[in-house]
C-alpha cells in the first residue's frame, strides 16, 4: 500500500519491533530517498516508526525519548517542513 500511495510521511505505532534497520525500511518504503526515526518496543508492546521522503520533507528537529518504569512511554517528536518540489 505504501508503494501504491507514495506518501510523504508514514507513522506507525505499536510496531512490536525491537530492531529497525535499513533492510526493514526498504521492505516498507522502496524509494532510496527515505529517512526514518525509530523507538523500539519494550517486550511485546510499543514501538514507533516514522518514515519520510527526504526529497519532500525536511526534518528540523528530532527528539526521541523513552521512559522506562512501571509504565513505558515512548515519545518521538518531529518538526518538519515540506520542501518545494
Amino acid at each position: 500500500m505504501v508503494r501504491e500511495k507514495n506518501p510523504f510521511i508514514l507513522c506507525l505505532q505499536e510496531t512490536k519491533l525491537s530492531v529497525f534497520d535499513d533492510a526493514v525500511c526498504k521492505s516498507i518504503w522502496s524509494d532510496i530517498n527515505v529517512n526514518y526515526s525509530f523507538q523500539p518496543s519494550r517486550g511485546t508492546s510499543g514501538g514507533l516508526v516514522t518514515l519520510w521522503d527526504c526529497t519532500k520533507v525536511e526534518v528540523w528537529v528530532l527528539i526521541s525519548a523513552q521512559k522506562r518504569s512501571n509504565s513505558c512511554v515512548s515519545l518521538g517528536i518531529l518538526v518538519i517542513c515540506f520542501t518545494s518540489y
